[in-house]
């Protein structure tokens, strides 16, 4: 059983936001070589498993029967009527039988690590819709109660994950306290809410005052009945899928099973031990050393998945997520649309009806090869000689970090054969002849781009 003490986990000692990167996802290269992905040593479960000293006590004992062997001691092994011989055909049974119960593990493992990631990302991806929906119904005059039923959601949820590795920390009362999310008062309100025997209701208690603030707001607002029942089954949604975390957190692989599979694996690589040293082989060692390395690899990696919470390399990075939807919800909420003062209804009459004319399709493709690969795709439709912002141009930094810059570009028609023109050739012209040529110079007239 894999049994982390609160001070290794991600939000026992750092912020969700001045913590370290550890839980990034690492980006790979699917297309790389073969040889070039095995040789890799960071990134992977193999540091895991090389500090592991019961790794390195079956080495030892299979180096022992290795030396033993080759030194006079076992030379009866290869004799099948004696009583050091090994069938490989006994330890073919064990094996397939470990094999087997050890691939159904992981596979369960990282099915659950699936639905805990998908939970995840959906309770992160509400507080941005939640924000949308209220300033929607509610509009401008209610602003402060749009921003306090938005602050009470974002409160919930970073107490709920909080909550899963145990009492919440002062350090983690202090990030909310330094960003404005909860105030002193409301802390000693939500303190009461934690007790010894590890029940914790302080995240329930914080969703239950954003519904209360949205039924005001709402009956403030003059919104139909409906809104308040579609904004109050989101913030039941959120508290559904907390439940359902919590749940499946509190309920892994059965530890009957989990220990018979350990046992297994013991059994089998004690047999391996033995078997592969009783060989004249001088490349035994080596084999049964990687051997031992991609079963013991498995169950390491197994084991990290079954908690994504923590501060492995497969752990999912809530700090950067809960930052960005921070972020995003901030941006939802405060952002100022100031053209036209007297409403949409002016800012519609500034503009034309769409015309309504077939446009030339077009198809931009922008690959960078240096140390990531950024591939992007867009199909818009265009006008002859229109500006329009199309092109994607990635480019790497001094920190190899690639950032997107977007360039207004010139679309001009194509002729996909010489001497065709719309006087002469009465013929359908070629689908080539419908595709752009973009122009790759930038414009630095953004003038003339906002005037479109």
């Amino acid at each position: 059983l894999k049994l982390r003490s609160r001070s290794h986990r991600r939000y026992g000692r750092h912020s969700c936001f001045g913590g370290p990167l550890v839980g990034m996802p690492f980006e790979y290269d699917a297309s790389a070589s073969y040889l070039w992905t095995a040789l890799q040593f960071t990134h992977t479960v193999v540091p895991s498993v090389l500090i592991r000293p019961t790794f390195w006590l079956f080495f030892a004992l299979h180096m022992g029967v290795f030396t033993a062997f080759h030194m006079g001691y076992l030379g009866a092994a290869l004799d099948q009527t004696s009583m050091l011989y090994i069938d490989w055909r006994i330890i073919s049974v064990i094996t397939s039988m470990t094999t087997f119960f050890e691939v159904f593990y992981t596979n369960n493992v990282f099915s659950r690590y699936l639905r805990l990631y998908q939970w995840t990302r959906q309770i992160i991806g509400s507080l941005s819709n939640f924000a949308f929906d209220m300033r929607v119904h509610a509009g401008e005059s209610h602003q402060p109660m749009v921003r306090l039923a938005t602050r009470f959601l974002l409160v919930s949820v970073f107490l709920f994950f909080y909550e899963l590795n145990g009492q919440i920390s002062s350090d983690e009362w202090d990030v909310l306290l330094e960003n404005h999310l909860i105030y002193p008062e409301e802390k000693a309100i939500l303190m009461k809410f934690q007790y010894e025997d590890g029940t914790r209701h302080a995240s329930m208690v914080v969703l239950h005052w954003a519904g209360r603030v949205v039924r005001d707001t709402v009956v403030a607002a003059k919104a139909p009945n409906n809104v308040i029942k579609g904004l109050v089954d989101r913030l039941v949604k959120v508290r559904e899928m907390q439940q359902q975390i919590g749940d499946t957190m509190k309920l892994p692989m059965p530890f009957q099973y989990f220990h018979l599979l350990n046992m297994m694996v013991v059994v089998n690589l004690m047999l391996w031990a033995y078997g592969m040293g009783v060989t004249e082989s001088m490349f035994s060692p080596i084999g049964f050393f990687f051997a031992e390395l991609i079963f013991c690899g498995m169950m390491e990696l197994a084991g990290q998945m079954s908690d994504p919470f923590g501060h492995d390399e497969v752990d999912f990075p809530l700090h950067i997520w809960l930052a960005h939807a921070l972020w995003d919800t901030s941006v939802v909420l405060e952002y100022e649309y100031t053209i036209g003062a007297g409403g949409w209804e002016e800012v519609a009459a500034k503009f034309p009806a769409l015309d309504m004319k077939p446009r030339i399709v077009s198809e931009v493709m922008v690959t960078q090869t240096r140390k990531e690969h950024v591939h992007f795709k867009e199909h818009a439709h265009f006008k002859e000689g229109s500006m329009s912002l199309v092109a994607r141009c990635c480019r790497p930094d001094e920190n190899d970090t690639v950032a997107a810059v977007y360039h207004p570009i010139v679309v001009s028609p194509v002729r996909a054969r010489s001497g065709y023109t719309e006087e002469t050739d009465t013929e359908d012209p070629p689908s080539s002849s419908r595709r752009a040529l973009l122009s790759q110079t930038p414009r630095d007239d953004w003038n003339q781009v906002l005037s479109l």
